[in-house]
């Protein structure tokens, strides 16, 4: 909502957590192309506005690979994970990689 009379702005983060008093907690985005050398400076902004406005803690972006990894970096006062996420392969080492990813989204 706006302070003033302005246009709301709506934001649209792919997945918000929330604490148990029902803060919002982590922002995530999930992007469907690859991590390759680095994440698109775009998104990275993208993410850490979503973050910043909603008073989140950790910010999240989450992308396609052949194995899970996680890096991770501190933006000011915003803890900022880049994950790649097991899409291919065997199924139980993509539900191995989901569970990860899940316990990574909820600490």
């Amino acid at each position: 909502h706006p302070d003033r009379d302005g246009p709301r702005i709506d934001l649209r983060p792919d997945f918000v957590a929330h604490d148990s008093a029902g803060r919002p907690r982590s922002v995530w985005d999930a992007k469907w192309k690859r991590l390759a050398d680095g994440p698109d400076p775009s998104d990275v902004q993208q993410v850490l506005a979503y973050a910043a406005v909603l008073g989140a803690e950790v910010a999240g972006l989450v992308y396609p690979g052949r194995r899970f990894r996680v890096r991770t970096y501190t933006a000011g006062p915003i803890r900022l994970h880049l994950a790649a996420l097991r899409v291919s392969g065997p199924a139980e080492k993509c539900d191995r990689a989901a569970a990860r990813l899940r316990r990574l989204v909820f600490s």
